[in-house]
């Protein structure tokens, strides 16, 4: 589903160079619920970015299905994401003056074969708050709406940056119980980075990042329910 092979970024600041990261190899498979560990600076959101095609390498080959996103012009990029991927971020980057059922409409008009918005806004259990304005709804609600959004592409992966950092415990809960949902019912490969170790109990596949490498792949034989993981 993802490959990428000894794939390297370097950005240069100040004329300072930074290798964000660094020879790195990664396999995912199709239908993986993967959880991305490590520390501010480690090079998991860059992971994160050049995995779903929202950044270019310096190095290295990424491929995504039989797509080779390495290969593809900024256009292509553009052109990919939209048809393949679906995004996630910690801020819900919502429309303010649309209604919920509008922002997720946004969402499915990107893909030709995109799902309904209310069928979207159905697997996230908020097809009663339709007609509602994200100030109106709690900062899980507006989490579950920009889940709903990003679903209602139909895409093949979904990216997930911090999706409960500004979450509390039971709400931030709530929000990974949506996505274990879509990962198992759906069969939509999860990529998450997090700085949360308790929600790497609840992944197929859980990848330590320091410094910009990969030192640890580890997969989990028995996970939990989202409700069960630790919190931290």
């Amino acid at each position: 589903m993802i490959t990428l092979r000894n794939v390297c970024k370097e950005y240069t600041v100040g004329g300072q160079k930074t290798a964000a990261l660094k020879n790195v190899n990664l396999d995912v498979k199709k239908g993986e619920f993967v959880v991305v560990l490590g520390a501010s600076g480690s090079g998991k959101s860059t992971l994160l970015n050049v995995a779903g095609g929202l950044d270019t390498v310096c190095q290295g080959e990424i491929k995504v299905d039989d797509h080779t996103i390495t290969d593809l012009s900024s256009d292509g990029l553009t052109e990919f994401r939209r048809e393949y991927l679906g995004f996630i971020f910690q801020h819900y980057h919502l429309l303010p003056n649309m209604t919920v059922y509008e922002n997720v409409e946004v969402g499915a008009r990107l893909n030709k074969d995109a799902k309904p918005a209310a069928h979207a806004l159905k697997e996230v259990m908020l097809e009663d708050q339709s007609k509602k304005f994200p100030y109106q709804l709690s900062g899980g609600q507006q989490q579950r709406v920009a889940i709903a959004r990003a679903i209602a592409k139909n895409p093949r992966i979904l990216f997930c940056d911090e999706p409960t950092g500004a979450l509390d415990e039971e709400t931030g809960k709530a929000v990974l119980e949506v996505l274990q949902k879509i990962n198992e019912q759906l069969q939509t490969t999860v990529f998450l980075i997090t700085h949360n170790l308790g929600i790497a109990e609840m992944a197929d596949k859980v990848i330590k990042m320091k410094s910009g490498e990969i030192v640890e792949v580890k997969n989990n034989l028995l996970k939990k329910r989202a409700k069960e993981v630790s919190w931290s």
